[in-house]
């Protein structure tokens, strides 16, 4: 997997039936914040993005970029922090983070005007 992405699809994502609005894009943003902050992500090889998929239409997901294939897969470890941050960090961290990034996150959005399953 060296130099290759692998796409993570946490389950509360499959739940957003490929409608996606500016709020649901924040999230999958928070948390890539959230997990590039992690020690466990900082000590390994590995970017976290968000990427736009394109699997039964296009939508933003969780995207890792390897660039070491010897660590092997991190899906397990990353699923795992996604749900540690789903269910440990409070309202305020999120809302925090929206108040200083609003802009940038309105900007991307609007620029993902071509997915067809973006509201």
């Amino acid at each position: 997997m060296k130099n290759s992405y692998q796409l993570i699809e946490p389950e509360f994502l499959n739940k957003l039936d490929n409608r996606f609005s500016v709020f649901d894009f924040a999230i999958i943003n928070f948390i890539v914040d959230v997990l590039r902050k992690e020690e466990t992500i900082i000590s390994l090889p590995i970017k976290v993005d968000v990427v736009i998929a394109n699997y039964n239409g296009k939508y933003p997901t969780i995207g890792i970029h390897y660039e070491d294939e010897s660590i092997g897969n991190v899906e397990d470890v990353i699923l795992n922090l996604i749900k540690k941050c789903m269910t440990d960090y409070p309202l305020g961290n999120f809302y925090e983070y929206l108040l200083l990034n609003q802009d940038r996150l309105h900007e991307e959005f609007k620029g993902l005007g071509s997915v067809p399953n973006v509201t």
